[in-house]
């Protein structure tokens, strides 16, 4: 009797631990305590990270995770994966928790949707958007994933990373590491404090304590004002390899 208790036990902590959140995700939570937020804010990015790696055959790999604090759940966008899947671009190992006043909710399979990019009647294209959500979230709400993307095409030469639009931002970074022989070309707009480091083959960008951004009068789009860099990776060395290190090599 006694060793069936225990062996109740131990299934019932492996089955908490399966659906409570990763130590990334309450570690996200413990310190958004500290960081002050704008009332017009409808969600704050407490934790997000893309970490890419590119190997020699051009073909890389992107291991995102990302937290945010929903504010206003009537906002549509809050709380949402959004990626592009195509016949080439794959996303794995997709993850998601949902924390609402200590009780945790693990994404399950009906919460992931996919959707094709184009509804033109006779086009058929292979792109796809896959949409991953909580069907139900409340203001002070807790939303986290974490997937890898695969990209086995040349598209992953290039990467994107927003690191800010309007909503505050606690802590956000991205990098890129290239192989041996590789190097990358960046462009950067209004980065401002956020800090740029080269550890051996790695680039990476990082931004802590971005505050909300109001809109104002007479301003540009967010389009001119969101703070982001864009990456080409190319070979250095091997001219055969698609180099993307200037427009006229672009072209």
């Amino acid at each position: 009797m006694k060793r069936s208790g225990n062996i109740l036990i131990m299934l019932l902590l492996i089955s908490a631990a399966a659906i409570s959140q990763p130590d990334w995700v309450r570690k996200a939570i413990t310190q958004a305590d500290s960081f002050s937020v704008d009332q017009a804010s409808a969600e704050i990015t407490l934790f997000k990270t893309k970490e890419v790696t590119l190997d020699n055959n051009g073909h890389t790999s992107t291991d995102v995770r990302v937290v945010t604090k929903v504010l206003d759940p009537s906002e549509k966008a809050v709380g949402i994966v959004r990626e592009l899947k195509t016949n080439t671009i794959s996303i794995r190992n997709l993850k998601g928790w949902h924390v609402s006043g200590g009780v945790v909710e693990v994404l399950s399979d009906v919460d992931v949707a996919e959707f094709s990019i184009t509804d033109t009647k006779g086009y058929y294209d292979e792109s796809h958007v896959m949409i991953a959500h909580f069907p139900v979230i409340s203001s002070g709400d807790i939303v986290a994933y974490e997937y890898t993307i695969y990209d086995d095409d040349w598209t992953g030469f290039h990467q994107r990373y927003i690191f800010q639009t309007q909503e505050p931002v606690l802590y956000s970074r991205f990098s890129i590491e290239v192989p041996d022989q590789w190097t990358i070309h960046k462009s950067e707009w209004n980065l401002g404090e956020i800090i740029f480091e080269k550890i051996d083959n790695r680039f990476i960008w990082t931004a802590r304590n971005l505050p909300f951004r109001p809109e104002e009068p007479l301003m540009p789009p967010w389009s001119f004002l969101m703070r982001r860099v864009d990456v080409s990776a190319y070979n250095s060395v091997d001219k055969g390899t698609m180099n993307f290190s200037t427009w006229t090599k672009v072209a």
